[in-house]
């Protein structure tokens, strides 16, 4: 998970001893296995083994809430981070992560009753076990289906991310020569500076960057560039999408990665601005652009 959010890190040496526990009762499982093979095993050893299987299962099930405890953490401290800019890797959504993290909260829920329900009556009741297997497989399956693609998905937004940075600032026509200082500070800000590809930036958020009034900021980009705070950033993400959509290099990069790295928020979303201001939706005019080379 830490490489996964934070890919430029090291792993501390710390977390080694996590692997600790698992190394400990695999040691002593392939004691008992040769042991009894060897048929060397006292009734006493039996005893111990039969007693270190409910210790196990305890063990493990708190260790997994505490390593889970420690994920989710992590994965809220991303998002801090990334509200405030500071994260290694493109703005990504972790909404699928945290919702797989409290299912398995959920199914350590169901390990606990397992245990406790085995413990009071026997081990002849295994239905809990089989609701906690069959929650496991469908949880490690959606895990490696979703993981992969989104790691695919960020792989990608990094390269493009990569591009756009040591790509000249793209401009749109000026129609207007004469312009205030407040709007030359504000195209600055949205335009120059690329601020227009965080897909968190609004009119509030710009006005306390340059300590202006909101309502006041609204009004000037209104009279003078004759256009509303959120048609002026959408223009620019389309622009900056249209550079991408053309470009030979991500012709086979998927529209999400293209849209998020471009400032929009969602698939949905670059769909219905792109066609707003193009008349076509992205994959429309993708299928052109294929068509005319």
């Amino acid at each position: 998970m830490k490489l996964f959010l934070y890919p430029k890190s090291r792993v501390d040496k710390k977390y080694g001893f996590l692997f600790l526990p698992c190394l400990i009762f695999f040691l002593f499982t392939v004691f008992y296995k040769i042991g009894n093979a060897l048929d060397r095993l006292s009734d006493d050893t039996r005893s111990f083994f039969s007693k270190l299987v409910y210790v196990h299962e305890i063990f493990s099930v708190l260790f997994s809430i505490t390593l889970l405890v420690m994920i989710y953490a992590m994965i809220l401290g991303f998002d801090r981070e990334q509200t405030k800019g500071e994260t290694e890797i493109p703005r990504t959504k972790l909404n699928w992560l945290k919702i797989i993290s409290l299912i398995s909260f959920f199914l350590c829920f169901i390990w606990i009753i397992s245990i406790y329900d085995e413990l009071n009556h026997g081990a002849d009741n295994v239905s809990y076990y089989y609701i906690l297997w069959l929650g496991m497989s469908v949880t490690i399956y959606v895990l490696g289906h979703i993981g992969l693609h989104r790691y695919g998905v960020l792989q990608e937004r990094k390269r493009i991310q990569k591009f756009s940075a040591n790509r000249p600032t793209h401009l749109l026509s000026e129609n207007h020569p004469s312009k205030s200082e407040q709007v030359q500070r504000f195209e600055n800000f949205v335009k120059t500076e690329k601020n227009f590809l965080n897909s968190n930036l609004s009119l509030e958020s710009v006005a306390d960057s340059l300590q202006l009034n909101k309502s006041y900021l609204s009004r000037i980009i209104n009279g003078e560039l004759k256009t509303s705070f959120s048609d002026y950033v959408n223009e620019l993400r389309v622009s900056e999408a249209k550079v991408y959509l053309e470009n030979p290099e991500f012709q086979n990069y998927t529209l999400i990665s293209i849209g998020l790295e471009a400032g929009f928020n969602s698939k949905s979303t670059f769909n219905s601005t792109f066609k707003k201001f193009t008349g076509l939706t992205p994959s429309e005019y993708k299928s052109r652009l294929n068509k005319s080379d």
